[in-house]
């Protein structure tokens, strides 16, 4: 590892160098690698199927648009998506009361959503959400929330997973 005296002489050899510089060509390269550092970093933005993010690596992604049969409804976040695709699948009838309980992806001993916001064992739903007189569980992380809604599109028939895609930048 370089100690701080030999950076400081590299910078000063550099700064010489560039002081007896006369190549232009040379000069707007470097003024232009200068500029990407100093530039703010750049979000880029992703579109991808919910079938997609089931088992994407999120790390800090934030979604900014839900894309329903080709109908865009703005979002702030990963529960909002989960969210507004519940609701979708409820006017749709993809879910209905008689379904429930619904249990979540894995099916052990939890529900996805029910009548009243209880597990098959007995414990509460950690961060229910009351939608059209259902209770949805949302204490998920996202990828499992993708899970949940992928399985139950791809049940109904009457979608596909390529029907939601979602925008989000990452």
């Amino acid at each position: 590892m370089k100690n701080s005296k030999d950076i400081s002489e590299r910078k000063v050899a550099i700064v010489s160098r560039l002081m007896n510089e006369t190549n232009e060509e040379l000069i707007r390269h470097l003024e232009n690698a200068i500029l990407l550092f100093d530039a703010p970093k750049v979000s880029k933005a992703y579109t991808k199927h919910i079938e997609e993010l089931a088992d994407m690596e999120w790390g800090k992604t934030k979604p900014t648009k839900l894309i329903a049969n080709e109908k865009e409804i703005s979002v702030r976040s990963w529960r909002q998506v989960y969210i507004e695709i519940i609701k979708i699948l409820i006017k749709t009838t993809v879910i209905r009361q008689v379904m429930l309980p619904i249990p979540d992806y894995y099916g052990n001993s939890r529900f996805f959503a029910n009548k009243i916001a209880i597990h098959r064992s007995g414990k509460g739903f950690t961060d229910p959400e009351l939608i059209e007189g259902i209770y949805f569980e949302c204490h998920y992380n996202t990828q499992m929330k993708m899970r949940n809604l992928v399985r139950l599109v791809e049940k109904s028939q009457r979608f596909k997973s390529e029907n939601f895609k979602i925008i989000f930048k990452a």
